[in-house]
């Protein structure tokens, strides 16, 4: 499987297999945006905040986010889909998935990024 990842509003592209939206909210973002939506692999509210608020670095946050990825059913239910999605025949490019955020492709931190990291076992 090939993960990428890029800003939501990134233009879509043949390439990007499955778009997959993996933010809280999908606010003022039509539909035809992103193909899935796995608010289970999105921070916490509360974590989010923190960081948003600087109130934890980068390197906590990152701690933060993999133990409620680890700790959430939902989560781990959602990365086995994903490793049966990217294989599926109704990808449209099998093998390849994007991971989808608001923040933009040049911010090294954004969650999507720790996500990818995290389905590539890293």
């Amino acid at each position: 499987m090939i993960i990428k990842t890029k800003s939501i509003r990134d233009s879509r592209k043949d390439t990007d297999g499955i778009r997959l939206l993996v933010a809280r909210y999908p606010r003022r973002i039509k539909r035809s945006c992103y193909d899935l939506w796995y608010p289970a692999l999105a921070p916490s509210e509360h974590l989010l905040q923190k960081w948003k608020r600087r109130e934890t670095s980068w390197k906590n946050f990152e701690a933060e986010y993999r133990k409620e990825i680890s700790r959430s059913d939902n989560a781990q239910a959602h990365l086995d889909t994903l490793r049966e999605i990217s294989q599926s025949i109704s990808n449209p490019n099998p093998g390849f998935i994007t991971l989808l955020c608001f923040e933009v492709e040049t911010n090294p931190h954004c969650h999507r990024h720790i996500l990818k990291n995290i389905i590539e076992g890293k």
